[in-house]
């Protein structure tokens, strides 16, 4: 376990992105699918800035805020690190394990699974633990295998959503959304979106006891060649 001091300011409750639209559930063959009619909100970055904080802090919660208007966005107060937590948490990123725990892998077997690949490795952030908030966000920048997602469910998530079942630390499934989320092109010409979890996903942080700042993988794996997803505890890192 890592134990260090942290250093920051306190943080108003985070904008509301609970919904109440009608989630469809999908079934789609591997090279094409019909979309759903869900429209999802425009999302905003929270700006990282070195010099968000005294002596060089840097913010963690980079994630997006759906419908945020910039009055909120000046009012909200920034949960920082220091630079060096940063990298602590980055170094515990890289030193992950890139394979699945052996209870994971007899619980997939029994699925009938195959195809497992890892997705992404990240610190949850407060938002992924909020109530208000109710998703776990990947963003794209940091998806190791872009493969796990054939042509056909891309396309989907251009467009609409895909029901996912996920195997949880716990050996439990439930049944969550996976979503994509776009950005607008930043000053510099990248652009920036990400993948969401969500609906029940807060069944999982309460079943799982997932804790900010700990590490966790998402991975991928098939069943009769539909999308089902694993979630991995690797470490709580206390700051």
């Amino acid at each position: 376990m890592i134990l260090t001091k942290l250093k920051t300011s306190s943080s108003k409750k985070p904008i509301d992105l609970g919904s109440k639209e009608s989630i469809e559930s999908m079934d789609f063959a591997s090279k094409g699918s019909s979309s759903s009619s869900l429209h999802l909100p425009p999302m905003r970055r929270l700006k990282l800035n070195d010099n968000d904080g005294e002596n060089g802090d840097v913010l963690v919660d980079q994630e997006w805020v759906p419908g945020e208007s910039s009055e909120t966005k000046k009012k909200r107060k920034k949960s920082v690190l220091t630079k060096e937590q940063l990298q602590q948490l980055d170094q515990v990123i890289v030193e992950a394990p890139t394979v699945l725990p052996h209870e994971l892998i007899i619980r997939i077997n029994e699925m009938g699974g195959n195809k497992n690949t890892l997705v992404t490795t990240k610190y949850l952030y407060k938002t992924n633990l909020s109530t208000q908030h109710m998703r776990l966000s990947m963003p794209l920048k940091q998806i190791k295998n872009a493969g796990y997602l054939r042509e056909g469910e891309k396309q989907v998530l251009e467009r609409g959503i895909i029901s996912v079942v996920l195997l949880q630390p716990s050996l439990e499934l439930t049944n969550l959304v996976l979503a994509k989320w776009d950005a607008k092109t930043n000053h510099d010409g990248s652009h920036n979106a990400c993948y969401i979890l969500r609906t029940n996903w807060m069944d999982v942080v309460k079943a799982n006891d997932l804790q900010k700042y700990g590490v966790v993988q998402v991975w991928s794996f098939r069943v009769q060649e539909k999308l089902h997803m694993a979630l991995v505890k690797r470490q709580n890192v206390i700051l």
